[in-house]
């Protein structure tokens, strides 16, 4: 997950009037005011308002804005609208919220947050735990500003960057690891520090108690799942930076869930299996730059793939009729063959496709070919189907622009009388047609009613007819859109 180092801002609603703070503030809600064209859309589940924000590599993940809720005790869930939790700030800086907040009494924070952000638990007066993760990238000024009666806070050695005065409690105490980030820079601030020892680096890391391990999967039903979960072991448990990269070599057999395929920071990662065939996966560990592998031997059966041909209906003309079988992701002579049957005479035509080596299994696609003297189409002339060679659709992108809405534009091509739509919720599941388009110069096609917080997967295909029979082109490459507004 190429994730860079997350950055907040301060989108205050109305001014919050607290002594000693005003003049951060002005200077937080000038920044704000000169960033922040639009506000993001709002989301609230258990108590806890969120925004969908998008990271650099193209990830989603929600960003905790306030809480509402009436516990006391808080445990921040790691996940919201279905996506991980990145930043935190629980104080609405509403001052008409603040009674609420004088009440919680702890608070633990989810294992995925990367940044705690500005006056995240600001005048929390009957806070007395915080759990703060390793991980933590980011703790905002004025975190915990009048935390009066929280005695100590462990700071993670995993934190890189403290804006500013995390509290103006002068008693409070922080404990760090010797040597991190964290007691560099409260050392230097003048804070009562408490050390737990020297910085204990990665010596070791292990995929499934393994430094090189090798997994024979096995697909052969559509109904199985092609995703499968990796989780890397480090050694020892008290690592103080516990990042992991993660890399794959065989990207035409695995592709990472999140397809940035790059920088994870996770001691777990998904993937899905494309086709048949040996990928090798590479944990690093960002402190010492240990490395496990594993090795996957994918086996994977044309059943459990999409196959489509270019043309099903010919008509006869006393020739061989041989559609071109689509499978996306795969190459005919190199991941299957074909071969065909019954495919001159009127009647229906028989396309054989057979995996080689990984991809195994045969999967039989049958076509039509009609009398040369029946109508095949209001029109038509009768005459034998023409060999039609055509281009896909070129820039191809599908975008969120509007509410519940995906909007899907490309490029005309030259010579197709329209093109189709196919859509589905899984990148490797099964597509549906959404929409025919039968007009050359319609480049785009807005897909609405769709679910807010949920990923769709598009292809697109043109067609020609000649003949009264319909000839396709190859589909364009996936794309993936997620419904944010």
């Amino acid at each position: 997950m190429a994730r860079k180092r997350l950055k907040s801002l301060l989108a205050a609603d109305s001014m919050l009037t607290v002594p000693g703070l005003a003049a951060s503030l002005c200077f937080l809600t000038l920044i704000c005011m000169a960033s922040l064209k639009a506000k993001a859309a709002e989301f609230t589940e258990n108590g806890y308002v969120y925004s969908l924000m998008e990271a650099a590599g193209g990830e989603t993940y929600a960003a905790i804005t306030a809480y509402m809720g009436e516990e006391t005790e808080l445990v921040v869930p790691e996940s919201l609208g279905g996506q991980p939790v990145r930043e935190v700030k629980l104080n609405s800086l509403n001052t008409e919220d603040f009674m609420r907040y004088e009440r919680i009494r702890s608070v633990v924070f989810p294992d995925t947050m990367v940044s705690l952000n500005f006056g995240a638990c600001m005048y929390f007066g009957a806070l007395t735990s915080v759990v703060i993760p390793e991980g933590t990238e980011e703790i905002g000024a004025n975190a915990f500003a009048g935390c009066q009666n929280l005695e100590s806070i462990a700071i993670p050695s995993s934190v890189t960057s403290i804006y500013g005065s995390i509290s103006n409690n002068e008693t409070l105490t922080y404990r760090v690891q010797s040597g991190s980030y964290a007691d560099e820079f409260l050392t230097n601030a003048g804070k009562n520090v408490t050390r737990t020892g020297v910085k204990t680096p990665v010596t070791d890391l292990r995929i499934e108690g393994e430094k090189e391990c090798v997994k024979t999967l096995e697909f052969a039903s559509p109904s199985q799942s092609r995703i499968i979960c990796l989780e890397a072991e480090i050694f020892p448990a008290n690592a103080s930076n516990r990042r992991i990269e993660w890399k794959a070599e065989g990207s035409d057999v695995i592709l990472f869930e999140d397809e940035s395929g790059q920088n994870h920071n996770s001691s777990k990662i998904y993937a899905a299996v494309k086709k048949g065939g040996t990928a090798a996966i590479t944990a690093t560990s960002k402190d010492g730059g240990y490395t496990a592998v594993c090795t996957i031997n994918a086996v994977v059966s044309l059943a459990c793939q999409e196959i489509m041909l270019s043309q099903d209906t010919f008509v006869y003309d006393g020739k061989e009729k041989r559609p071109q079988v689509i499978i996306n992701g795969l190459a005919e002579g190199e991941d299957y063959t074909v071969s065909y049957g019954s495919n001159i005479a009127a009647g229906t035509g028989i396309v054989t496709i057979s995996g080689i080596g990984a991809n195994t299994g045969r999967v039989t696609k049958s076509f039509t070919i009609m009398p040369s003297g029946q109508e095949t189409a209001p029109g038509s002339n009768n005459n034998a189907a023409q060999s039609v060679s055509l281009k896909k659709p070129a820039g191809f992108q599908v975008k969120n622009r509007k509410k519940n809405k995906a909007k899907l534009t490309w490029k005309t091509v030259k010579g197709a009388d329209g093109y189709e739509i196919y859509r589905s919720a899984k990148k490797n599941g099964r597509y549906k047609k959404v929409k025919a388009i039968r007009k050359n110069s319609i480049t785009s096609f807005t897909n609405s009613k769709l679910k807010k917080r949920s990923q769709y997967f598009y292809k697109i295909r043109s067609y020609r007819i000649v003949g009264g029979v319909k000839s396709f082109s190859s589909f364009t490459r996936v794309k993936k859109v997620t419904i944010k507004k």
